[in-house]
């Protein structure tokens, strides 16, 4: 399983979605709405500080997922 840790969503480009290689996105994605680059992701769980939680989760229900203190999700 390759593991990729991005700092800065500006790495969250749609652009660059084709090269990303990683099938999951877990944390805090602040102001984040190119919501077509995690379009193809199998998992998406926004978190703490993400600003767009309710609309990526409406947006993406089957691949979306609540996050907090204390979830645990299988990978």
């Amino acid at each position: 399983m390759k593991i990729t840790i991005l700092y800065d969503n500006d790495a969250l480009d749609s652009r660059m979605a084709p090269y990303w290689g990683f099938a999951a996105l877990i944390g805090g994605l602040h102001g984040f709405s190119d919501f077509p680059a995690i379009s193809s992701l199998d998992l998406v769980c926004a978190t703490h500080c993400t600003r767009n939680k309710d609309e990526i989760r409406s947006r993406f229900p089957d691949t979306a997922i609540a996050g907090g203190a204390g979830k645990i999700i299988g990978i």
